[in-house]
């Protein structure tokens, strides 16, 4: 199971819960430190369960050659889920907004997210049994506020561009959606 954004809360849950059923870990986040206490915390919980750990900052995900040392480390993994998790968010006036604030937010929510999906799912397909990919999205998405019309489009994509994959790679590949309100 890889889980981008995995030391935030609902990533640590993600985790947790894979652990407990004995399933092999890739975590990703941009903390090597919070990653390494995820991984002592669960392997407290299941020493027998594989965990790989990779700190990156998908903030940086459109430098030339970013996602070639992470293909690289999952290269050789069987992945069977896929939990797309790794999200910013902010909320003001869009007139407001930095260009730093909209650099990060579409290059974590949305491309690092593209790239990601890409390359596990071609592996995937080649699995013997079937897989699932789950994108975290947002009510937000759905249901759009005043103050967050980037983070809500951002979250709206990955809603249309889940619906769209699953169309595409069904039935070998389950691909949801999930779209929790505040957490």
């Amino acid at each position: 199971v890889v889980i981008t954004g995995a030391t935030s809360p609902l990533g640590r849950a993600f985790a947790l819960e894979f652990a407990k059923k004995g399933f092999s870990l890739c975590l990703i986040s941009r903390s090597e430190d919070k990653l390494e206490a995820l991984k002592k915390e669960i392997n407290s919980l299941n020493n027998l369960v594989g965990i790989k750990t990779i700190a990156v900052d998908f903030d940086k995900c459109l430098l030339p050659n970013f996602f070639a040392s992470i293909f690289e480390e999952l290269q050789g993994l069987d992945i069977s889920v896929l939990i797309n998790n790794a999200s910013v968010d902010f909320f003001d006036y869009f007139t407001e907004s930095t260009i730093h604030q909209l650099h990060e937010l579409f290059c974590v929510n949305v491309f690092a997210l593209i790239q990601l999906t890409q390359f596990i799912v071609k592996k995937m397909l080649l699995r013997k049994f079937n897989s699932a990919v789950i994108n975290l999205s947002s009510h937000e998405g759905v249901f759009p506020s005043a103050f967050s019309s980037v983070y809500s489009a951002s979250k709206a994509f990955v809603d249309l561009f889940s619906t769209e994959l699953a169309k595409e790679v069904s039935p070998k590949i389950d691909v949801l959606a999930f779209r929790p309100y505040w957490i």
